[in-house]
C-alpha cells in the first residue's frame, strides 16, 4: 500500500538523516569501548556500570534547561557547535590512550561531557525536523531516523566498537570523534535560519524593549503548555508508563534468558539480534499504518497487543515464545515512539519545540531507570516469570487509564 501523499523529504532531511546515522554508529561504538575501557583500569562492578549512569545525569540536572537554549537558539548551529564539542572530548581522550592508560576519573568527566551533548543534540533535533519536513511526512521521517539509529547503536556500532577496541584501544574513540566531525558538517550544510524566536530583546518603539523571561520562567511556560495541552498531556503518561515497563523487563531479560529459559551466552547475542531486526520491521511499516489509521487507536491496540503476548510467552515459558515476544515488542515499541513523536511534533509551537521535546525525552529516560530498579526489586522477590506477567498487567492497566483519553485527544487534534 503507497503512503499518502508520499514525497521526497528533500535534501536538507537527507542531510539531518545522514548525519544522524553516522554520529549514531559513533555513539554506537562508545556503547562498547567505554565500560571496555573503564574494565582496563578497574575491576569494580559499581564504578564500570556507573559509566552508563554518567551518562545520563545530565538528562536530570539539564534537561529542562536544555529545552530553553534550544528555542533560543538557531537549531541548526547548536547541533553543529554540540557535535564539534562532543569530538574534542572524545578525540582527546582517544589520544590520551594513545599515551597512557587514562584513570577512572577521566572516563567518568567524558561519559559526563557526553551525556551533556546528548541532552542539548537530542533535544535540538526533535524540535528542527518538524522545520525541515511537511506534516504529513512526519511519520516517514521520524521512521527512517528510528531504522537509522537502531542499525547504528544497537546493531553495527557495539559489535565494531569491541573490535575496534580490541584491536587497539584508542581506536574507537579516534574513530567517534570523526563521525562527530562529520555530523556537524553534514548539519552546517543545511542553509538557511532556523532560529524559533527573535533576538534576547524584542523592540516594540523606538526606545522600548520587552526582556527575555529568565530560564525558570521559560520551563514554566512549557510545562504549563503540556499540562493544558490534551493530546501532550496523553503522551506524556503514556509515554512515561510505557517506558517505565518496557526498560523494566529488558533490564531483567538477560536472567530470565540465561537463568530461566537456560540459554548459552551466543543464543542470548541472536535473541537480541532478532529483537532488532523487529524494531527495524516496526519502523518500516509505522508510516504505512499511519498513513491509514489514526494513530491513538494504533497505540493503544500495538501495546495492548504486546500485553498480551507477554501473558502468553510468560505462560508458555520457553525460547521460541519469548523470542517472538520479544520481536513484537521491539517493533511494537517503534510504531507506538513513531506514531507518539510525530503527533507530538505537530502540536508543538515552534516557539516552545525545545522545551516540549527536552520534557517528553526527560520523562522517558527518567522512567526508564525507575522501571529497571522496580523491576529488580521485583523478580528478587518473587521470580524472573514475574517480570513478563507484571509488564503485561501493567501495559494493560495503563492502556485502561490513559488509552480512552489519548484516543479521544487524537480525535480532537486529528
Amino acid at each position: 500500500m503507497p503512503v499518502p501523499g508520499a514525497t521526497t523529504l528533500g535534501p536538507r532531511f537527507s542531510r539531518l538523516l545522514a548525519a544522524s546515522t553516522i554520529s549514531n554508529i559513533g555513539d554506537g561504538l562508545i556503547v562498547a569501548a567505554l565500560p571496555l575501557a573503564a574494565i582496563e583500569v578497574t575491576d569494580s562492578p559499581l564504578l564500570v556500570s556507573g559509566i552508563v549512569f554518567a551518562r545520563g545525569i545530565p538528562w536530570l540536572v539539564f534537561g529542562l534547561t536544555a529545552g530553553v537554549i534550544v528555542d533560543r537558539t538557531d537549531r541548526r548551529r547548536l547541533m553543529a557547535l554540540v557535535d564539534f564539542g562532543r569530538a574534542a572530548i572524545i578525540g582527546a581522550l582517544g589520544l590520551a590512550m594513545l599515551v597512557s592508560d587514562v584513570p577512572i576519573g577521566i572516563l567518568y568527566l567524558v561519559a559526563l561531557g557526553l551525556g551533556a551533548g546528548e541532552v542539548l543534540f537530542d533535544s535540538a533535533s526533535n524540535a528542527f525536523i518538524p522545520m525541515l519536513v511537511p506534516d504529513d511526512q512526519l511519520e516517514r521521517a521520524n521512521s527512517r531516523l528510528y531504522m537509522s539509529v537502531t542499525v547504528a547503536n544497537e546493531l553495527s556500532g557495539p559489535a565494531a566498537g569491541a573490535w575496534l577496541f580490541a584491536a587497539a584501544a584508542a581506536a574507537p574513540f579516534l574513530f567517534d570523534a570523526g563521525t562527530f566531525v562529520f555530523a556537524a558538517a553534514m548539519v552546517l550544510a543545511i542553509r538557511g535560519n532556523w532560529r524559533a524566536e527573535p533576538g534576547p530583546h524584542k523592540r516594540i518603539a523606538a526606545d522600548d524593549y520587552i526582556p527575555r523571561p529568565s530560564v525558570r520562567t521559560s520551563i514554566r511556560e512549557g510545562l504549563r503548555f503540556v499540562r493544558q495541552h490534551p493530546l501532550l498531556r496523553a503522551l506524556a503518561v503514556t509515554g512515561a508508563g510505557y517506558n517505565f515497563l518496557a526498560t523494566g523487563l529488558e533490564a531483567v531479560a538477560v536472567l530470565y534468558i540465561r537463568e530461566e529459559l537456560d540459554a548459552s551466552v551466543r543464543v542470548y547475542g541472536l535473541i537480541l539480534t532478532l529483537a532488532a531486526v523487529g524494531g527495524l520491521a516496526g519502523g518500516a511499516l509505522a508510516p504505512r499504518i499511519y498513513g491509514r489509521y489514526r494513530a491513538g487507536p494504533v497505540i493503544v491496540i500495538d501495546v495492548l497487543i504486546c500485553a498480551v503476548a507477554a501473558l502468553v510467552a510468560a505462560a508458555i515459558g520457553n525460547l521460541v515464545a519469548w523470542t517472538l515476544f520479544d520481536m513484537l515488542l521491539f517493533g511494537g515499541s517503534a510504531i507506538a515512539s513513531i506514531g507518539s513523536q510525530s503527533m507530538r511534533q505537530r502540536a508543538m509551537p515552534p516557539e516552545l519545540a525545545g522545551r516540549i521535546s527536552s520534557l517528553f525525552l526527560l520523562a522517558l529516560f527518567g522512567a526508564g531507570p525507575l522501571g529497571a530498579a522496580a523491576f529488580g526489586v521485583l523478580t528478587a522477590a518473587t521470580g524472573l516469570t514475574a517480570a513478563l506477567v507484571a509488564f503485561g498487567v501493567g501495559a494493560i492497566a495503563l492502556m485502561a487509564l490513559t488509552g480512552p483519553r489519548l484516543i479521544a485527544a487524537t480525535t480532537q487534534h486529528a
